[in-house]
Order: structure tokens, then sequence, then C-alpha cells
């Protein structure tokens, strides 16, 4: 250790050299504070024993000099000392690292020197681990803003909105692989694609990926529902390793909004909302997610869903009633309650997905979530019950 001795006693001064420099330490030595605050700007040390009681600039005056010139690293600093009152030695510890009482044992010297050392490697691993993590940091945000720029890029074509079809989403959602594809039909009519992939960051975006390009593909085209769920399922099949897949719902709105099919595998049940806000029906998740099964067991035949007039379809991931909102769980319950009074659902659920955002605000902690309605614009008649895998919302008088 390279070692700043500085005290205005000539004879212990080299004393305490002569033994330091006979453990094998290099010292430097000053008779003042103001050599001594020179002496640590030239050529730093790795500690600094200093008298407390010095001609001019005392000890503790010295050790707040040399903090200002000397911030970081951290410098230690030692105090030689007779002072044994209790408020000065507590002076010392609060600018300083500690004390030795003069006449200087050097046992007890060599001993804090030693503890000096151990923080002193400490405190190098920390910092260059720190290096390695702001490097490593640095990458990663390189990283997201390319896939910032793929992401734009394969959501050219993906419409924000269609006409009678609403949807709430996140760009940071889009990064940790969850999907909500919009894109309309040759015939008039659209197709969206809510979904949720296992796992978060990079992995997921990158599995996504394929499915953006085949959706739309497909969208634009005009294939059968069908078809498209048993190709997206496929190509996940073939790419996906085996703990990964997607849990999604698959919709085909009709031209006239009156009717949708649906694929539904993993996610929440879809919710048919009725004028005065009371939910008439769910439509049950029956299907394993995609990328599970293989192509010869796999069912891609969508149910299909008539809306009456003034009914809407509320398709979500598990995110918005699992995500903190006032320290609680949103749930099914707090979810319902959303969506039933009359007014706009989607502003309602907006706001509190605001609130759910600011308690999840820690970094790689929060959960994000998206939905779509669609809205009918025509009658559609009494609901065939027999059309579709479904569960009949239970009145107050049944549940009594």
């Amino acid at each position: 250790m390279q070692i700043l001795v500085v005290d205005d006693d000539p004879e212990l001064r080299q004393w305490v050299a002569l033994n330091l420099e006979a453990a094998g330490h290099t010292v430097v030595q000053c008779e003042t504070g103001l050599q001594a605050v020179d002496a640590v700007q030239a050529d730093r040390p790795d500690v600094v024993l200093l008298d407390v009681l010095m001609p001019g600039m005392d000890g503790c005056q010295t050790a707040r000099a040399i903090r200002k010139v000397c911030a970081e690293p951290y410098l230690p600093i030692l105090f030689l000392t007779v002072v044994s009152e209790p408020e000065r030695l507590v002076q010392c510890l609060e600018i300083g690292d500690g004390f030795v009482n003069k006449p200087v044992d050097m046992r007890v010297l060599e001993a804090k020197l030693a503890a000096f050392d151990r923080w002193a490697r400490m405190a190098n691993r920390l910092r260059h681990q720190n290096r390695k993590l702001q490097a490593w940091r640095a990458r990663m945000e390189q990283e997201v803003a390319v896939c910032r720029h793929i992401l734009r890029q394969a959501l050219a074509g993906n419409r924000e909105s269609l006409p009678g079809i609403r949807a709430l989403h996140s760009e940071t959602s889009t990064l940790n692989g969850d999907i909500l594809l919009m894109h309309e039909r040759p015939d008039g009519g659209a197709w969206v694609l809510l979904g949720d992939f296992t796992g978060y960051g990079l992995s997921a975006m990158v599995a996504a990926l394929p499915v953006y390009h085949r959706f739309f593909e497909m969208a634009r085209e005009g294939h059968d529902l069908a078809g498209a769920v048993r190709d997206i399922n496929r190509l996940l099949h073939e790419v996906l390793p085996a703990q990964m897949f997607l849990a999604a719902t698959l919709a085909e709105v009709s031209a006239d909004r009156s009717q949708v099919r649906l694929w539904c595998g993993g996610l929440p049940d879809g919710k048919v909302i009725g004028k005065g806000g009371d939910v008439r029906y769910y439509v049950n998740s029956t299907h394993p997610p995609l990328g599970i099964l293989p192509d010869e067991r796999f069912v891609s035949e969508p149910v299909t869903v008539p809306l009456g007039e003034g009914d809407r379809l509320f398709l979500y991931t598990e995110a918005l009633t699992e995500s903190p909102c006032n320290g609680a769980p949103l749930g099914e319950a707090g979810l319902h309650a959303l969506l039933a009074p009359e007014g706009d659902a989607l502003e309602r659920v907006r706001e509190r997905w605001a609130q759910g955002s600011e308690d999840t605000a820690a970094p790689g902690v929060s959960r994000w979530w998206k939905f779509g309605v669609a809205r009918s614009r025509l009658s559609a008649g009494n609901w065939p019950g027999r059309q579709c895998p479904l569960r009949a919302a239970r009145t107050s008088r049944e549940s009594a």
C-alpha cells in the first residue's frame, strides 16, 4: 500500500514511516496540512495517516480539504491522536475512518491498515462489477432500441383501430411478447389476434415476429380463420422450444359487425356485454395455447358468436386482472365492476390501467395488458347457444 503520513512531529513521523516501510509499504511524509493536500493531488495514496493536533491547518480541516480534492474513489483517513475527549473523537470519526492513539502501537496500526486494504479490494471489485453492469446495460439499451425499430417495421401493417373495434395496449407489452394485431380483410371484415407469449423480453419478442408476418399476409389474402389458426400453430410448434407457447384468441369480425368467429386458446374467457353493461355470456377458452400440439392433434375450428344491437365482445389478457391496483389485483369482480355501468367501458379500463402501471413501476416488474371491443351495429336475433361453448351469466335471481 502507498501511505501518506502527516504529522508535525518529525521523530514520530520518521519512526512510523520506517516501521511501515519495513512491513512492505511505500510511504510519503508531510509535515503540514497544506503539504498533505498537495501530496494527495500529486500522487493519490491508498491511506492517509493524519495527526489531529497540528499548527495552522489541523487534522480535521486537512481531512475535509482532502475529501474535496479526492472524492472518488473513497480515500480512507486514519487519525493519529492523543485526544481522549469524546466530542473530539466523534468529530474525527465523522470526517475520517478511525483513529490510533499515540504512542502508536504498530500492531494496532497494521491491523487497521489490513482492514482498509480489505475494504479497498472489495471496493475495487464493486467498481469493476459496476463498470461491467453499466456496459451490459448500454448494450441492452442498444439492443432494445434495435428491437423497437424492428417491431415498428414488423407492425407497419397493424391497425390501431378499425370501424366497430377499439383497442388498448402498450409498446412495452409488445416488447414483452404480448400481441395485439388487427387488419382488415378483403370482404370488409377484420381479423384480430390477441396473445401472450410465455416468458418476457427479447426471446418472446423474437418468437412473435414470424406470427406478425403470417397474420398480416393471411388477413390481406382473405384466408379462412380455421386455416390461419392451424398455420400459425404449425409454425410455432416447429420453431419454438418446448417451454414456449402463445396463449391467444383469434377473432374474425364480419363486415357488418353482427358476428364474430372466435378461436380461444389459453387466454381468459371472452365476455359478451349487453346494452346495460351486464355480462350476458362468457365465451369459454376451450383450446390449449398455440405451439403446444402437433398438427395432427390440433383443432382449429372457430366458434360463432352473434352480437345483438348494442352488444360488445370484450377480450383481454390475464395481466388486466392480475396486475396490482392500490396494492391488490383487480380480479374478475373488479373487472366486472368496470364493465357493468353504462358509458365508455374502455375509458374506465384505461384509467384503471394507468393506476395499475403506477403500482408496478419497478424496472423489470411492470405488467401490461390490452383488449379489444367489437361493437354491434345490427340486430342478430336470439343467441343460439348450441353454436359455441359458452356459459350464460347468472342473473341476480338465479344467484340468490
